[in-house]
């Protein structure tokens, strides 16, 4: 793990119409780290979240991405294309589509003239994804026949697919199980290795 820090979050201040949210707020990530972001609901940590995405803009302080100031204005999609991604607890995989077709989810391959999907070559970059990652299913498969666990391996995996610099991941054994809940962990271990930084929040230990 790299000393150098990958995120930083100066005196972040968050108001809502009578709740003060976050109060002059302060985060620093390394590379390559997995940091907890532990407390009750309501302590601010998905508000926290929320900012460093993109969902929710700060009142006051800055944030810092591979050492260039963050601009207040800038977009959740702008966000995830500087390498900001965030998972929230309630995935967005899509059922009766292919694993391939999850990962490739907003930004298609397409060739030719009339851009047709290039079925081929999502299939052989998906199958490249996942063996980087030691992660052995077939591309085709569909999400449907996966359990909650692997679902949310691909969800990972989508965004780590886009060159991630910082994950951020919302509650996200809550609804698994404790074999299901290694397996995560295990990902995550993957993850770290490949020098990605994880921001990992929770309400328990």
């Amino acid at each position: 793990m790299s000393n150098e820090n990958i995120l930083q979050m100066k005196r972040v201040v968050k108001q809502f119409p009578g709740v003060l949210a976050l109060d002059h707020a302060d985060l620093e990530v390394r590379k390559g780290e997995v940091l907890a972001v532990i407390g009750e609901n309501g302590a601010g940590k998905s508000t926290m979240m929320k900012i460093i995405s993109g969902a929710y803009r700060l009142d006051e302080g800055e944030v810092i991405l591979d050492g260039e100031l963050i601009p207040v204005m800038s977009t959740p999609r702008e966000r995830l294309d500087s390498g900001i991604s965030i998972i929230y607890q309630e995935l967005t995989y899509l059922n009766e589509m292919t694993i391939a077709e999850n990962l490739f989810m907003g930004r298609t391959p397409v060739k030719g003239f009339f851009r047709k999907v290039d079925y081929q070559k999502m299939r052989q970059v998906a199958d490249e994804l996942l063996c980087t990652f030691n992660l052995e299913y077939d591309p085709d498969t569909l999400v449907k026949d996966l359990t909650v666990a692997e679902k949310q391996m691909i969800e990972i995996l989508r965004a780590v697919s886009r060159d991630v610099k910082v994950l951020i991941m919302d509650e996200p054994t809550s609804s698994l199980n404790e074999v299901e809940t290694e397996q995560l962990f295990e990902f995550i271990r993957e993850l770290r290795t490949k020098g990605v930084s994880i921001l990992y929040i929770s309400h328990k230990l």
